[in-house]
């Protein structure tokens, strides 16, 4: 019995594809070490979910030009009509993170079943930068809907961002070992 030449033929086959999977795994382990010399950093997920609120992006106002910022109660997830009032702490920060409004607190309005109320910042003197967060302080199911609108100087509705969800604060008890809100967040009173 000899060597076929098909024998031979499958033989250099086998070996053209062994030697190119080793070059793919060689370009692999190569890629991967250049990614790991390279010395970009990894960020993981962070666990800790933000305060319940409504966050609305940065918008540019120009001078003379003012935010107002409109908050709704509209009622209980519970019921279908509002039992009583909520407080909120609405907040107009700079690109900084300055809070503009309420004296550089904030201001907590409390709204009434059904009720709505506006707070405005009328104070661009040159072209800034600015968000608002309406954050819930009371611990009660109250569903809340916000809005923003930027004003021009004559105060006409040039652009309005409603906020993408509604906010709903949930009074499920912390598990254990859970800091409240008020302990992770001093300033915000809660």
């Amino acid at each position: 019995m000899g060597i076929r030449s098909h024998d031979i033929v499958s033989r250099d086959n086998e070996n053209a594809r062994d030697i190119k999977v080793m070059k793919m795994l060689a370009l692999i382990v190569l890629m991967g070490v250049a990614l790991f010399l390279s010395g970009e950093p990894v960020f993981a997920l962070n666990p800790q979910p933000y305060l319940p609120g409504n966050y609305f992006g940065a918008i540019t106002l120009s001078t003379g030009q003012s935010v107002r910022i409109n908050v709704a109660n509209l009622g209980s997830r519970l019921s279908l009509t509002p039992r009583g009032p909520c407080r909120v702490l609405v907040m107009i920060v700079d690109h900084n993170g300055k809070i503009l409004n309420g004296k550089g607190r904030g201001q907590t309005v409390t709204l009434g079943p059904g009720n709505t109320v506006s707070v405005q910042y009328s104070g661009a003197a040159e072209t800034i930068k600015v968000r608002a967060v309406v954050l819930p302080l009371t611990d009660l199911p109250w569903v809340i809907q916000s809005s923003l609108e930027v004003l021009d100087s004559t105060g006409r509705t040039t652009q309005t961002v409603n906020a993408f969800e509604r906010l709903i604060r949930n009074p499920q008890p912390l598990p254990p070992g859970q800091m409240k809100d008020s302990e992770r967040f001093p300033s915000t009173g809660r």
